[in-house]
């Protein structure tokens, strides 16, 4: 989430910024700060009101003692009740937008990171020289199917356009990667992880996910409640809450996880 004191301190430099990364947010950072603003007037007229409904009340003894009549303050007092409930409300619905809005927003780029598209990136710097063959590469698509590592038809066949099934040394391959991936990893100090393929909506918005992308991600409602769970887009999405609202000790640090997961999300094919 962006720190909202930057937004307010200038929010044209934010704008430009993600207008860079082909995203216009003008709109929605200038209703960030009308949230933000509202949010401010709330809190500060509620306070008020709660200030002298403190101070009222605390004259209510007296005033009996003294023989007066105090049903005018208490009619007051349920004035302010009635007020001070309504803004409590209105602060619910506008904190709840507000916090959407401000999760909604894409990171800022760096400075010089070209205006456009991908197109228009430049390398920093190069490592080593393009490899050179002498003959002519082919595709993968056709090595794979010449060597019969991947079946495309049927792929297409199983589960629709964009998809794809390993066979025989294609397939081996494949689980000889993730073998080496995870020995890999274990060599270097992290734990293997594998979690649930299904998770809750806090998931998501702690790895930064939702809910930007909340509506790019499979969703599987329980029959017998209201419970809705989301089907793992990526594995930090799960990785990202394995310690969450916990509070570690320095001692208990760093914490190095990797994970192998399939990846549930709706994304265009072609």
């Amino acid at each position: 989430m962006l720190d909202i004191r930057r937004i307010k301190e200038n929010p044209e430099e934010v704008k430009a910024l993600l207008r860079a990364k082909e995203v216009d947010c003008d709109a929605q950072v200038d209703r960030i700060l009308e949230l933000d603003q509202q949010r401010r007037d709330l809190i500060a007229s509620t306070e008020s009101m709660k200030a002298e409904q403190n101070k009222v009340s605390k004259d209510i003894p007296r005033l009996k003692k003294a023989g007066e009549d105090v049903a005018p303050i208490f009619k007051k007092m349920g004035e302010l009740k009635a007020s001070i409930a309504a803004n409590d409300e209105s602060l619910r619905t506008v904190e709840a937008e507000y916090r959407t809005a401000m999760l909604s927003l894409p990171n800022l780029p760096d400075p010089d990171l070209k205006p456009g598209g991908k197109e228009n990136n430049e390398p920093l710097r190069y490592f080593g020289e393009p490899h050179q063959f002498d003959f002519e590469p082919q595709h993968h698509v056709d090595l794979c199917c010449g060597l019969g590592l991947i079946d495309y038809e049927r792929g297409v066949k199983l589960a629709g356009s964009g998809n794809w099934m390993y066979t025989g040394m294609g397939a081996r391959l494949e689980w000889a990667l993730l073998n080496y991936f995870i020995d890999t990893h274990i060599a270097d100090g992290y734990d293997f992880i594998l979690p649930p393929h299904m998770l809750e909506y806090q998931c998501g918005e702690t790895a930064g996910q939702f809910p930007k992308f909340a509506d790019e991600v499979y969703k599987i409602a329980n029959p017998t409640d209201d419970r809705m769970h989301y089907m793992l887009p990526t594995a930090e999405a799960a990785l990202a809450s394995v310690y969450r609202d916990e509070i570690l000790t320095e001692a208990d640090l760093p914490k190095k996880f990797f994970s192998y997961t399939p990846c549930f999300r709706r994304e265009p094919t072609w």
